[in-house]
This record gives structure tokens, C-alpha cells and sequence, in this order.
């Protein structure tokens, strides 16, 4: 018939259940009592001594909590006969030794077994995290004289934890820090050096060096004048060697920031154009906007050729025209002392004919030109010639 069980366990704990478990606090040898009772009221009973073992002590694992890439990391413990190291949890094959080499990031625990095969888990478990060799790499803002030259760290150090950072440029120049600024006076080549170290894996260091080549920024000039008509397009043109341009001020102009804007208006205009080259350096030129009323050629009615700088030469002032191909001078008894397809029209005439100066009189002047919808002008007057 049906059965009730009594489990004595020698611990003053009992159970009723078939199947019991029980957990000793001290280690010794226990008498295990069962007594199993019929509907009928019959009893039988068994005991069996149980030896419950000591476990062994918690075991601590000692290491750094680091591993290098490609070194691995030792961590060591004690207090077992053998051993069972876990990552993640997972027991690791073949870990069975009181010391291993870990090799992958994760969380690392030990258990410590005894002779008897009672186990202790480790109660400090070391999260290794992977450091990384870093990829060095850096920018510079600058390589012209005169201006600082900043250059930044861009290496590539996320999985590589705390480093540092060295620089050296030459000519006795170092520094540490992500970036590093100095300023040359002279043009050279600076063979700037990047050491980027982890702290935790100094042997890890990865380093880079870039030859970059100081120079002096180009000269500033004025530009020749430039002649519009109002509220006429007229295309200006500023040198062609930088990275990124700005007029001052931007009226009238169709940008401020590209090298060669439209200018349309109704004034005379001076403009600085800002021209930042490859290497940084920063130039400013100027430009004169003229304006007038149309599309013309037009001459001065007198000019001094002596030299002073000031008005030495006769040139026409071509508005609004494609082309000149025309520019003559005549003295009085209409010689021609002056032909622009023999000269150059930007020169103009300097008052000699035939390497002779020319007498102070008044001559007449010729000029043809074709204007930007392609008409064909034609214009003449006189010039003094003043000594």
C-alpha cells in the first residue's frame, strides 16, 4: 500500500519528501536515518553515515585587468588541488592549472577544486579588456611662416584605452598631448613625428612622420584696373593659386567666395580679395572696379612723359569692348609716331618716335575696337603731349 517517509539527517534537519536534498554547514560524519512506515503501520528503517568534506577557500585570482593584443595576460590563484578556469561563465578547456595566460577580453573566475572534488568559485572575477595597437595618424592646419601651425592628433586609438601622445618636429620642437602648436619664421621642411603609446601596453607604440614643407605666403599685389559699365556683368579674375577666396566687401558682386565673381553696379568699387593657398597662407590683393556710362573708348586729352611715374604714357581706356585693334597717334603733319600693333596697348606711347622725344604739341589720335555684342566702334581726338 502507500508509504510515508521519515529522513533523519543527523544535522537536526528532517524530511518527508521521497526524494530529499540536504546541505550540511560543517564538515564531519553524519548518521542518515530512514524510516518508512506502511498504511498497515509497519515500519522498517536504514541508516548510512555520510563523510561531508570541507570545501576548499574561496580562491582570489590575481592579475591585471588588461591583455595586449598579441601578449597574453597572466592571472593566477591558490587554495585548490586543481583547478577550472571559466570565461564568461564557460568552463575552458584544458584551463586546470593555477595560473593562465588569458588571451581574449571577457570576464575571467576559477574554480578551486579539492582532492575530494569539492569546489570554492572565485569571489573577485577580472573583466580583461583587449588593448589594441593604435593607427597614428594627424593633421596640420598650416605649413606657411608667420602663422601657427596646429597639428591634431586623427589616430585611431577606440579600442587601444588610455594613451599618449608624443611629438617631436625637429630643431629641438616636442611636446605631448593630442595636439601641438608652434609658429616658424622661415620657410623648411619639418619632419614632424607622431608617437602614439598605450599606457597599459607601451610595447603597442605606433608611430608616423609627414615631411611638411614651411613656406613664406606669396606677395600681395594690385591688380590693373578693371574698367565696367553700369549695371553692365564684368568677369574679374583673381589669381588662381588658392584653396578659398573672399572679396571685401562683397557688393555687387555675384559671390564673395570664389575666385572670379561677376561684378554688376553703379559705383566705383575697391575690393580686397583674402586668398588662402593650399598650405594656409593668407594673401590679400586688391582690385579697382571702375565704372561709366557705356561701352566706350576712351582717351586722355593730355599725358607727361618725364618719367615721375604719373601720367608717363598714353593708352587708351577700352569699356565695355571685346577687343582693341586700333590705336594710332599723328603729330601735326601726320606722321604716325605711335601704332599699338607694333607695341604693346598696356605699355602705351612714351612720347618717342624713333627713340627721339617728341616736341610738347598737340597730336591726333585713331582708335577701332569691337565691344562685347560685337559692334564695331570707332573713335579719334587729340592728346597734348606736356614736357
Amino acid at each position: 500500500g502507500s508509504l510515508t517517509y521519515n529522513w533523519i539527517f543527523g544535522n537536526g534537519k528532517t524530511s518527508s519528501q521521497i526524494t530529499p536534498s540536504v546541505v550540511y554547514d560543517t564538515f564531519g560524519v553524519y548518521p542518515i536515518k530512514l524510516v518508512v512506515t506502511s498504511d498497515k503501520s509497519c515500519k522498517d528503517s536504514i541508516i548510512k553515515e555520510v563523510t561531508v568534506y570541507p570545501q576548499p577557500a574561496i580562491p582570489t585570482i590575481t592579475g591585471k585587468s588588461i591583455v595586449c593584443e598579441g601578449t597574453p595576460t597572466i592571472l593566477t590563484t591558490s587554495g585548490g588541488t586543481t583547478y577550472q578556469w571559466l570565461l564568461n561563465n564557460n568552463p575552458i578547456s584544458g584551463a586546470v592549472n593555477a595560473t593562465i595566460g588569458a588571451t581574449q577580453a571577457g570576464v575571467y573566475a576559477v574554480d578551486a577544486i579539492s582532492d575530494k572534488g569539492c569546489k570554492s568559485r572565485s569571489a573577485n572575477p577580472i573583466a580583461l579588456a583587449l588593448v589594441q595597437k593604435p593607427q597614428s595618424n594627424f593633421t596640420y592646419n598650416s605649413s606657411c611662416t608667420k602663422v601657427p601651425m596646429v597639428l591634431t592628433s586623427t589616430s585611431s586609438t577606440g579600442n587601444s584605452g588610455v594613451v599618449q601622445y608624443t611629438w617631436n618636429l625637429g630643431y629641438g620642437i616636442s611636446g605631448t598631448g593630442q595636439s601641438i602648436s608652434y609658429t616658424f619664421s622661415n620657410p623648411l621642411t619639418v619632419n614632424a613625428k607622431l608617437v602614439v603609446t598605450p599606457m597599459g601596453c607601451p610595447q603597442l607604440s605606433d608611430s608616423i612622420v609627414k615631411n611638411i614643407v614651411v613656406e613664406n605666403a606669396p606677395i600681395s599685389i594690385k591688380y590693373p584696373d578693371v574698367n565696367a559699365v553700369e549695371n553692365k556683368p564684368l568677369q574679374l579674375q583673381a589669381r588662381t593659386f588658392g584653396v578659398l577666396y573672399s572679396w571685401s566687401p562683397s557688393t555687387y558682386l555675384s559671390s564673395a567666395s570664389v575666385s572670379n565673381p561677376k561684378y554688376t553696379g553703379i559705383r566705383e568699387q575697391l575690393y580686397k580679395i583674402s586668398i588662402k593657398n593650399s598650405a594656409g597662407c593668407n594673401t590679400v590683393d586688391t582690385q579697382m572696379v571702375k565704372v561709366f556710362k557705356d561701352r566706350d573708348i576712351y582717351v586722355p586729352t593730355g599725358f607727361t612723359p618725364d618719367n615721375d611715374g604719373h601720367n608717363d604714357r598714353l593708352y587708351p581706356i577700352v569699356v565695355g569692348m571685346k577687343q582693341l585693334n586700333v590705336f594710332k597717334v599723328f603729330n601735326r603733319w601726320g606722321v604716325m609716331v605711335y601704332d599699338n600693333k607694333a607695341a604693346n596697348i598696356s605699355t602705351g606711347w612714351d612720347g618717342y618716335y624713333k627713340n627721339k622725344q617728341q616736341p610738347m604739341d598737340t597730336y591726333a589720335w585713331i582708335a577701332e575696337g569691337i565691344d562685347d555684342d560685337g559692334n564695331v566702334l570707332k573713335k579719334s581726338g587729340n592728346v597734348v603731349l606736356i614736357r
